[in-house]
């Protein structure tokens, strides 16, 4: 059952596995949607295998309202992405002709089959976010994103009007004291308002609380409750 408003990322690519590259999309993607009022709950990294990419494509999509994959969409041997989410829907892989259009617009004489490689994609798919040259190929619930983060984050600025949604809100309280001490109090938060997101991000003596819900009276209710318990103690 897909949980509702949450979202999965699975970003593929070699290079991240063996450390070759750094990824900057996970944060990207996490933040943005977090300004979207969807939370992201899981992450993984797979390789440039078609095998692999497909049954995690399709656990995720039924498990998550939204599925971002990342990476391996390009016009070279080791970009499966396109095939691996059509194997996960059991779909064939098609050429779009929108997409053969723009291709051949766009390099015109140059263009060879590489570069139409880019515009296959699986069957039923469709084609999102119309502000830009390359737009974002989705089936059903999966957006099939670029690796390069520069284009990734136009692209996603792109999808936001699609995503909708409103920001989840945040307080947050700052306390001189260690992180063991304050357990008890912040495990009796967590316990009375259970829709709440609570954390604790301890450094050196000093302790940020943070408090995250898509309602602003109870995230200012346990913001509240939580200064009573901890009127005592010094704020950093």
């Amino acid at each position: 059952m897909r949980e509702s408003r949450t979202a999965a990322i699975l970003l593929i690519g070699n290079e991240l596995l063996s450390g070759r590259v750094e990824d900057r999309n996970l944060s990207f993607l996490a933040r943005s949607l977090w300004e979207q009022g969807i939370r992201v709950v899981r992450a993984e990294i797979v390789r440039d295998e078609r095998a692999e990419i497909a049954p995690r494509v399709r656990d995720l999509c039924a498990g998550h309202a939204f599925v971002f994959t990342t990476g391996g969409i390009g016009p070279t041997h080791d970009d499966v992405t396109i095939a691996a989410v059509a194997d996960a829907f059991s779909v064939p892989v098609i050429e779009e002709p929108e997409l053969a259009r723009r291709i051949r617009e766009h390099f015109q004489e140059r263009t060879t089959s590489a570069h139409l490689r880019m515009a296959l994609v699986p069957q039923g798919a469709t084609l999102v976010g119309g502000g830009l040259a390359w737009p974002t190929i989705r089936i059903d619930n999966c957006f099939v994103l670029p690796g390069v983060p520069s284009i990734l984050e136009r692209k996603f600025e792109d999808l936001r009007p699609l995503l909708g949604g409103a920001p989840f809100v945040r307080a947050s309280l700052a306390l001189v004291v260690e992180e063991a001490d304050l357990a008890p109090t912040l495990d009796a938060l967590a316990l009375s308002f259970p829709r709440l997101e609570i954390g604790s991000y301890p450094e050196r003596r000093r302790v940020l609380v943070t408090i995250e819900g898509r309602d602003a009276v109870e995230v200012d209710e346990a913001l509240a409750r939580l200064a009573s318990e901890t009127a005592h103690l010094p704020r950093a």
